[in-house]
């Protein structure tokens, strides 16, 4: 995995948080932020992908409950718009193949500007690193310095939706293409346990809705979760858990109308599988 800038910050052995993609049902890790850090549980270190990233480097720079206060107020108060705008011009140019991109990435920047804590990735409290994919070769590239802003963008550019984003003269796009759930990244940054923050889970067919969108989201969710569980595997030296991710029939990846109601219930589950893992450990 490559380093976009010069050495990383050293870590020694660590437990990881690893934050996986997932677009607004990552509003549900922050949930499971708030049961882990009220259980006083706290990473050395943390990576993350995606919309993964933009909890990561919220939680790396202020890993207190009040700064998990503030990534589960920016979640609830986030709309579909202020992320992905929906303008019939820019699709129609993307989809006539005028534009490599259906939505401009000017709003999705402005709300990052305004919810990041820091303005450079060496600025946070525990180290941090942010996957991205290297659009030519298809590698994950591992961002842990330079300026959050353009490094979670990347990180977030899902193909076709969001433009591109050239760093280090490479052109970056979401790194859940490759590297979903980032175990790797934290293993090869010293992590010798690691505890994932998945956004999905694999889901069970509708029933009631066959609608294309419906079975696109089942589709979307069973790929997912089974990639992160696949990738827990990867390497059996390393301790991997996984938190429990809430089922939520009816939400979808662009969605955040449901954002409060995957807080609480991730923030439940999470407590009662803290309380559960006491009890096998004790």
């Amino acid at each position: 995995m490559n380093t976009s800038t010069g050495p990383s910050r050293s870590v020694g052995p660590t437990l990881a948080f690893v934050f996986s993609g997932g677009a607004s049902y990552a509003a549900a890790q922050a949930g499971m932020l708030r049961a882990v850090t009220a259980e006083g549980i706290r990473p050395d270190l943390v990576v993350g992908t995606s919309a993964g990233a933009l909890n990561a480097v919220a939680f790396a720079s202020d890993p207190t409950p009040g700064g998990v206060d503030n990534l589960v107020a920016a979640w609830t108060a986030t709309r579909r718009s202020d992320v992905f705008p929906l303008r019939p011009a820019s699709l129609a140019l993307g989809l006539a193949g005028r534009r490599n991109h259906l939505i401009p990435p000017a709003n999705f920047a402005r709300w990052l500007d305004r919810h990041l804590p820091v303005r450079s990735l060496e600025d946070t409290v525990l180290p941090v690193r942010v996957v991205a994919t290297d659009l030519a070769s298809g590698d994950p590239v591992l961002l842990d310095r330079g300026p959050a802003l353009p490094a979670l963008m990347a990180s977030s550019a899902v193909p076709g939706v969001f433009p591109p984003v050239t760093l280090q003269g490479r052109s970056l796009v979401d790194g859940g293409l490759a590297s979903d759930t980032p175990i790797g990244a934290a293993v090869s940054s010293g992590a010798t346990r690691v505890l994932v923050f998945p956004s999905h889970a694999p889901a069970e067919l509708p029933r009631g809705d066959r609608s294309a969108l419906a079975l696109a989201t089942y589709a979307y969710r069973q790929v997912f979760g089974h990639w992160t569980a696949d990738q827990a595997s990867v390497a059996p030296s390393v301790e991997v858990e996984i938190l429990p991710v809430p089922s939520m029939p009816g939400s979808r990846p662009f969605d955040f109308s449901n954002s409060a109601r995957l807080v609480d219930a991730a923030d439940q589950l999470t407590r009662h599988w803290l309380v559960e893992r006491s009890r096998e450990a004790a």
